[in-house]
């Protein structure tokens, strides 16, 4: 009867040690899942931002665009200047953007530090870096060209809020295109 019992016992455990590790495996499948899906929620959100920052550049709605930069950028340059700028520019070269597109968006420790003028690393959670290809179609010196761009366009997270980072600099710059990224 002892051995019997004993039999039992092992078969018992056998079946209840089964039965926690299949558990654990499919809590650990679960909570896999909701972490691919919640970065896969994250990453159709910026890109998502990202093309909304692009389309409205492409429609020539600088407003817009501006209101997706950072407030600390904001405290730098006033709405009216970007604007200014960006119509400026635009008309200036007829620029055109076209075959836009997000190849890759990676999260980066902090900003390159040309930005460090702009805001501070406590002044955002996360920040992003997305390699952006596009085609511009611009006049310049009298001809029309056209150049494939390959840029790198900044992001942060701020309170749960996305921002776009832009460096005030390219202002200065008498170059088709500049300030598009």
């Amino acid at each position: 009867m002892n051995k019997k019992l004993t039999k039992n016992l092992i078969i018992i455990l056998i079946v209840f040690t089964t039965i926690l590790l299949a558990t654990d495996n499919i809590q650990a499948e679960i909570k896999g899942s909701e972490q691919i899906q919640t970065e896969s929620n994250a990453s159709e959100h910026l890109n998502d931002f990202i093309s909304s920052i692009y389309n409205n550049y492409k429609k020539g709605e600088f407003q817009e665009v501006y209101q997706l930069l950072h407030p600390g950028i904001q405290e730098n340059l006033t709405e009216e200047e970007y604007v200014d700028f960006q119509q400026h520019n635009k008309e200036r070269y007829q620029l055109e953007l076209s075959e836009i597109e997000i190849i890759e968006i990676k999260s980066i420790d902090t900003l390159p530090s040309k930005f460090n003028k702009y805001l501070s690393e406590e002044e955002y959670e996360k920040a992003y870096e997305a390699n952006v290809e596009y085609k511009m179609e611009f006049r310049f010196l009298g001809s029309n060209r056209s150049r494939d761009v390959d840029t790198e366009t900044y992001l942060v997270e701020s309170d749960g809020q996305l921002y776009l980072i832009w460096d005030r600099s390219v202002i200065e710059e008498d170059d088709p295109g500049a300030g598009i990224e």
